[in-house]
């Protein structure tokens, strides 16, 4: 299958080994879109353990009783 690259700059940047240049900006595209879709799945499950611990807390605490569950009296933690 041949390609025709019309835009001169494409073909400047690309120089005599055209289907070189174009094969490594597709992997590197590639490897970019693969890592932001790993990330995104990444966040999704962590909101939803977030959710989950949320969940489990109930309505009774806030974020600012964190010290009660996490440390003793004495201040080192549980």
């Amino acid at each position: 299958m041949g390609l025709n690259i019309k835009n001169e700059e494409t073909c400047r940047l690309a120089g005599k080994a055209k289907t070189g240049a174009i094969t490594l900006a597709l992997r590197e595209r590639m490897a970019r879109e693969t890592k932001r879709r790993s990330a995104d799945a990444r966040l999704r499950r962590m909101r939803a353990a977030a959710n989950r611990c949320a969940a489990l807390l109930g309505t009774g605490l806030s974020s600012a009783a964190h010290g009660e569950l996490l440390y003793d009296e004495h201040g080192l933690p549980k």
